[in-house]
């Protein structure tokens, strides 16, 4: 059919607005919940370290405090932050300020917690010999100094770690399914 005005044909109508597609939703809120599973401050993984690695960092004071994790039978080892950002053999975990900057693994909570007392006596009896100014008095002050709180996880939850595995892949599974649903009907 020809224009017998000559003006130009507008198959739009003026009065329809663009409709928002639901398809963008879901892939925005897709990309953030991937975002926080990747960037998650907390998931810096810790270096594993020996008896000895542990037992020097005890004798230079570098550590703030120790918690034991029974389900993974490890002591995770927070650093205090002024040893991260101060001393070069930590150079290395300076992104990880929170910690736990290390982990060592251990099967028995109290052959750990015996160990690491007699690595603090051996230590204080080191200064007590080495500075004959040191009253046995002081003894107790000093033996404070290498001392940091041990807290224990004795939680046993295998749900959690799971959940971090199954619910990224549910959630790509239902984003594929929304985003091409219309190309399957043909």
């Amino acid at each position: 059919m020809a224009n017998p005005k000559n003006k130009p044909v507008n198959n739009f109508p003026d009065n329809k607005k663009m409709k928002f597609n639901i398809t963008w939703t879901y892939l925005i809120i897709a990309i953030v919940l991937l975002a926080v599973w990747w960037w998650n401050p907390r998931s810096a993984n810790p270096t594993e370290i020996d008896n000895v690695q542990f037992n020097n960092m005890v004798v230079k004071q570098d550590i703030k405090e120790v918690m034991y994790v029974q389900k993974n039978e490890r002591v995770e080892i927070f650093l205090k932050e002024k040893s991260v950002e101060t001393k070069e053999e930590y150079k290395e975990q300076k992104n990880n300020l929170q910690g736990p900057q290390y982990y060592m693994p251990v099967t028995d909570f109290q052959v750990f917690n015996a160990n690491l007392n007699q690595v603090i006596e051996e230590e204080v009896d080191y200064q007590v010999a080495a500075d004959t100014t040191i009253l046995p008095m002081q003894r107790k002050a000093l033996k404070e100094k290498y001392i940091f709180p041990i807290k224990q996880d004795n939680s046993k939850s295998w749900g959690g770690e799971l959940m971090l595995w199954i619910l990224p892949l549910v959630l790509i599974f239902l984003f594929y399914y929304i985003m091409f649903r219309p190309m399957m009907k043909g």
